[in-house]
């Protein structure tokens, strides 16, 4: 007896479909998570560039801070000064120092960027007549 070779059936077009469909699937696959390992990438990019405006805002803070403790210690010489005098430059002076100590207060008690750019503003106005000059 001879053997006969057993022949495969033909391939179903069901199954070239679903090989092709497998095919896309993973071409899909490996080009997304190409996009999302790029955008990581830009995205640790852009919070290292805040992190940096935040510490700079924080120091730019701290500098207003020493200033206002400098001018409010300057006003309360002056307050002192005027008590023991009775020139109303002196207490205009207290005045002009006191708004200025204000102003700062309400820049670091804003809550958005168009509010503090507001506050920011009137300080610079309000401590330059006060004889304070801010950046």
């Amino acid at each position: 007896m001879t053997a006969v070779p057993y022949q495969t059936p033909p391939r179903r077009p069901a199954v070239k479909i679903l090989t092709g469909v497998v095919v896309v699937l993973v071409v899909l696959l490996t080009a997304v998570t190409g996009y999302f390992v790029s955008a990581d990438k830009a995205h640790r990019e852009r919070e290292d560039q805040l992190a940096v405006q935040v510490a700079d805002g924080q120091r730019k803070v701290q500098e207003m801070q020493a200033e206002v403790a400098a001018a409010k210690a300057e006003a309360e010489a002056a307050k002192a000064q005027a008590a023991n005098t009775s020139e109303g430059s002196d207490t205009n002076k207290v005045q002009q120092l006191n708004s200025c100590t204000d102003a700062l207060k309400s820049v670091l008690g804003a809550r958005s960027g168009a509010d503090f750019a507001k506050a920011y503003k009137a300080m610079q106005e309000l401590c330059k007549i006060a004889g304070i000059p801010l950046f």
